[in-house]
């Protein structure tokens, strides 16, 4: 696959901490294995957002939502999954696995029946202007003595225009205010566990390590993401969402506590 990034301003910018350098006005070529990682760089999406940064597939170029589109399919064919300091890179394959890797109907059954099973919504929340904003936060409290086993994504807009916005999961990231409690509820009406997950939306908080970037594009959306992936006691996630205009986002997560 290529990716050719194509700079529409007249100043250089960096990726991945000094490994990709755009030179001002000028184009290069992502083509190292250890480079596709870019694909979830905050700063990429936000200058593509702009539409500071254009796309080049060799043939044709990509400006912001069709520019989205083609890094999605990068970030599809080449995903990277946080293992260790250096990460582990997987392709199609992996990707597989990974969703293989999230709750089967039976599994998911089985959770709910035991009262395991919970949801979590931010509800609609105004990003008043553009920009990237915390939307929702998920603690597992240290000494909780359960691991949050997260199944689901479930992200919206009011379709408030066609302009595209798109989110980070970040691990732990560093608090200032928590936001507004959100109870995490259950299936079941009788014989329902409390959760012990601490949810939050609208939190003051600035991003920690980046898990991974989900992207929208069109009108009214809404997208449902698997996930495999734990929260041990004593972390958290947080999403936020960057927008290139004014609009209403909510997210849903979907999770097991065992």
């Amino acid at each position: 696959m290529i990716l050719t990034l194509l700079n529409q301003t007249a100043v250089q910018k960096t990726y991945l901490s000094g490994l990709v350098i755009l030179p001002a006005s000028g184009s290069v070529s992502v083509t190292g294995i250890d480079q596709f990682n870019i694909v979830t760089d905050g700063g990429l999406t936000s200058d593509i957002a702009t539409n500071s940064v254009h796309i080049s597939d060799g043939t044709n170029e990509y400006s912001c939502s069709d520019a989205f589109r083609y890094l999605l399919i990068s970030l599809q064919n080449m995903r990277v999954i946080s293992g260790g300091t250096d990460g582990i890179m997987i392709g199609n394959i992996g990707d597989r696995i990974k969703v293989d890797a999230t709750f089967s109907t039976a599994t998911t059954y089985s959770y709910t029946s035991a009262g395991k099973m919970f949801k979590a919504t931010s509800g609609m929340v105004l990003i008043s202007s553009a920009g990237t904003v915390p939307l929702f936060l998920m603690i597992n409290p240290a000494g909780s003595g359960k691991n949050v086993k997260l199944n689901k994504i479930n992200i919206f807009n009011n379709g408030v225009g066609t302009t595209p916005f798109y989110t980070h999961m970040t691990l732990n990231p560093t608090v200032t205010s928590n936001g507004t409690v959100v109870t995490p509820t259950g299936g079941l009406q009788a014989g329902q566990i409390a959760s012990i997950t601490q949810c939050y939306h609208s939190p003051t908080a600035t991003p920690g390590t980046n898990i991974d970037t989900l992207m929208s594009f069109n009108n009214s959306y809404e997208s449902y993401e698997n996930f495999a992936l734990w929260l041990e006691p004593g972390n958290s996630w947080m999403m936020d969402v960057t927008n290139a205009k004014a609009q209403s986002v909510g997210v849903t997560f979907e999770f097991a506590e065992e």
